[in-house]
């Protein structure tokens, strides 16, 4: 039995670099040579809040920084750093990793298979990131197989046909989405659909085929037509299909290399395809309309793209990746000259530099009492068949009050002069500061207690009105009684005695008015762009219980109730599993019987 290989990480430098020649001479035979590189990435982050890293002691900062490095996701830490703000502490991780990435055709899979085995002889764990696509201008894939038909104006549910009597017809223009109902995004990109194909289909004549594809392994047909209908989606001009009991691993799903969803395939009148991606990405009102007048700009133009992709593409977007700055990363023009900041690969050139440098930027945060969530570096070196290129960033992380945005300007200028060129704050968000909740003992409509310590029925506080001349809040009762209050606001539910307020995601009990209308779709009182976390159901009737801690968690009423009841938190134990959400939380309250008035 042969050896196995060795790590990326367990290689000598040299045996890294004869891997790189390797897969540079190699990829030159591919059929999608100009299309996928192999990128070695090495990422080291000081994360604040545990263990304490020492910048003045660089070598040792450096060594821990390496052997954490000997590992994908190990971390280490330094000894105390007196230097550092009384309390101030952090954690040094090291992470390096291998992966292709590129775009290959789905006619190129088995060349891609056998560079992958390829790798797997001389190397361990590399990263397969490839995205894969259709070629453009050829006909839609497995146009004789089966689907159900869901609903349709021109045949009955139920009804097993192949794909080509409702996509793809000859003379027409075929729009396909690809759907699930696990998917909450792909559940908004559906609504949205529905919305286009309502307004749209009338100037069609009959020669557009819209087909959304539900590739669900977990649902009947009969379920998720009874979803449809009653999410106010069976409409004239758009045909729902199920593709079989096999969903994602179905052989329509494979044919048309779906990895992701949603996604999207526009076919011309002559049933090439003219383009792929994600909704949003194109206005299928205008190319629809170009493509029924015989246009072959939209499939010119996608081809150019799949065939001039390469890794001089890549490294232009992540060009001045270190600047965070939207002029200097903008395209090179006359008026608007090459960026001339100094990259972070020339400022800090080794990994001991790289690693003294994150340390003293987060001593400079400390010291100007900003509590970033992270300061990263970045450095990838790029393997393709033209050649060997470096990118390299620096960046931070973090969310602020916009109160405190004097302060961050100041201690970013400091940490820009440590880091000695500029610095990717993409993942800086600033939020507005709100008014403090106070949750009332008695309810302000009825004036009995708001909610009693030790009950599963909440209190319902209005963040609309909090810090205003009438603060309200009310019992569960009044809650669910329209006249005392606009039900249009958003309200937040806690638990008397369990639900700590200081955790919200706005933190120090504070939480900003929300606009329903901004993170779901309302329909005749069902949230029908929203999941529930707990029981996966879909639409929410009525209220949709959202984590005013977590960045994304909802409850429909009935799951909410159930965790309410439990001290512990427990939702339900279907299936052997235990599904429970955190005890001490609160829940933002959306009503979907009014519009929203924030």
């Amino acid at each position: 039995m042969s050896a196995s290989p060795p790590s990326w990480n367990a290689m000598s430098e040299d045996d890294q670099k004869a891997l790189l020649d390797w897969f540079q001479t190699y990829i030159q035979d591919c059929p999608f040579s100009n299309r996928v590189m192999l990128v070695a990435t090495q990422i080291l982050c000081v994360l604040p809040g545990t263990a304490v890293a020492s910048s003045d002691a660089g070598a040792s900062s450096s060594a821990s920084a390496s052997s954490a490095a000997a590992g994908a996701s190990s971390s280490t830490a330094a000894e105390a750093d007196p230097t550092l703000p009384e309390g101030a502490k952090a954690e040094i991780r090291a992470e390096s990793f291998l992966a292709l990435q590129g775009i290959i055709s789905a006619e190129e899979t088995d060349a891609r298979d056998a560079l992958i085995d390829a790798l797997a002889e001389r190397v361990e764990e590399v990263e397969d990131r490839l995205d894969v696509v259709l070629e453009p201008g050829t006909a839609i894939p497995v146009q004789d197989a089966s689907v159900t038909i869901l609903t349709s104006t021109s045949a009955t549910t139920g009804t097993e046909l192949p794909l080509r009597e409702v996509a793809a017809r000859e003379g027409h223009v075929s729009l396909i989405t690809f759907a699930t109902a696990l998917s909450p995004i792909a559940l908004g990109t559906v609504h949205g659909l529905v919305q286009f194909v309502a307004k749209a289909a009338a100037e069609w004549d009959g020669k557009v085929d819209v087909v959304c594809v539900w590739l669900d392994d977990q649902f009947k047909p009969a379920e998720l037509a009874e979803q449809i209908e009653s999410n106010g989606w069976a409409i004239d001009g758009l045909t729902h299909v199920w593709a079989g009991p096999d969903g994602p691993q179905s052989d329509l799903a494979e044919a048309f290399a779906v990895t992701r969803m949603p996604l999207c395939f526009l076919t011309d009148t002559q049933g090439r395809l003219a383009w792929q991606g994600v909704s949003g990405a194109l206005d299928f009102g205008v190319e629809i309309a170009a493509l029924l007048d015989g246009s072959e700009a939209l499939l010119e133009t996608w081809k150019t793209q799949f065939h001039a992709f390469s890794v001089a593409a890549i490294e232009d977007a992540a060009d001045c990746g270190c600047c965070g700055d939207e002029e200097a990363a903008a395209p090179k023009t006359e008026s608007a000259p090459a960026c001339d900041a100094p990259k972070w690969m020339d400022a800090a050139p080794t990994e001991d530099v790289r690693v003294a440098k994150l340390c003293d930027m987060f001593k400079a945060a400390s010291a100007a009492e900003l509590a970033f969530d992270s300061f990263i570096s970045q450095v990838a070196t790029l393997v393709s068949a033209d050649g060997v290129t470096h990118d390299a960033r620096v960046s931070v992380a973090g969310e602020f009050p916009s109160s405190a945005k004097a302060e961050l300007d100041s201690a970013m200028a400091a940490m820009t002069d440590i880091a000695g060129c500029r610095i990717d704050t993409a993942q800086i968000t600033m939020f507005a500061t709100a008014a403090p909740l106070d949750v009332a003992a008695a309810c302000s409509a009825c004036a009995k207690p708001s909610a009693v310590e030790g009950s599963d029925e909440p209190a319902f506080t209005c963040v609309h009105c909090a810090g205003s001349s009438e603060p309200i809040t009310l019992c569960a009762k009044c809650y669910w009684t329209t006249a005392p209050h606009d039900p249009s606001h958003t309200f937040v539910a806690t638990l008397r005695g369990r639900t700590q307020l200081h955790s919200m995601r706005h933190g120090n009990g504070t939480l900003l008015p929300e606009n329903p209308a901004d993170t779901d779709d309302v329909v005749e009182g069902m949230h029908v762009t929203v999941q529930c976390d707990g029981c996966a159901v879909n639409p929410l009737a009525l209220v949709r219980y959202k984590c005013a801690h977590c960045e994304d968690y909802d409850l429909c009423a009935d799951c909410h109730a159930s965790w309410a009841a439990s001290a512990d938190g427990v939702i339900s134990t279907d299936d052997g599993f235990t599904y429970a959400h955190a005890p001490e939380h609160a829940f933002l309250a959306y009503r979907a019987d009014q519009p929203s008035s924030a």
